[in-house]
């Protein structure tokens, strides 16, 4: 049992956790009762950190570190940015006592936040990241993989794989993900 089995089984409430990677949102770390989208849930909620620091930026000057609950009609979602680079949700049953999530997400996150990677070491390869970014925004995104073979050169196969493409073909995939969005940067950090 690992630090975070071991933590969020501390926690009777508590349905699923997911640590992700800013700004990519690529899941670093995933724990669940029943199975989730791990994935899909780091970067819808990598999104709302980044809409939110935007929308913070506009309303003031503050900075600091975001935190912001959402109560869905089954589960309770606590998300809190740990750093710059990391954030964590913590999904919680609905019908526990918000006193009794509190303090269990309390101590989940600083359990979380000890364990943190080293800067830099949780993102998997850009080119996976570039993929997911995709996936959340391009159009007919069923029909990605495809549309980004045609543009790239690339085969589906290697496509299936993005941890084993090289840099060249990342930089096609990426710039081929700018074409496909109509966007000059996808906004994930430095170039490859």
């Amino acid at each position: 049992m690992d630090w975070l089995d071991h933590a969020a089984e501390q926690a009777a409430d508590l349905q699923g956790v997911v640590v992700a990677a800013l700004p990519a949102g690529s899941a670093w770390r995933r724990w669940g009762r029943a199975p989730w989208e791990a994935e899909a849930l780091a970067g819808y909620f990598a999104d709302m950190v980044h809409a939110s620091r935007r929308a913070m930026r506009l309303m003031s000057d503050a900075e600091g570190a975001l935190s912001f609950s959402v109560d869905l009609p089954e589960h309770r979602i606590l998300t809190r940015e740990l750093r710059d680079d990391m954030v964590a949700v913590l999904i919680f049953d609905l019908a526990a006592s918000q006193g009794l999530v509190r303090l269990q997400a309390r101590d989940l996150f600083a359990a979380i936040a000890a364990n943190l990677p080293d800067r830099g070491t949780a993102d998997s390869p850009r080119a996976e990241r570039i993929l997911a970014f995709l996936h959340r925004h391009a159009p007919d995104a069923h029909l990605l993989a495809a549309r980004l073979a045609l543009r790239t050169g690339l085969s589906m196969e290697h496509l299936a794989h993005p941890e084993a493409l090289d840099a060249g073909q990342t930089a096609l995939l990426e710039d081929a993900g700018c074409d496909l969005l109509g966007v000059d940067s996808l906004g994930l950090g430095g170039r490859a």
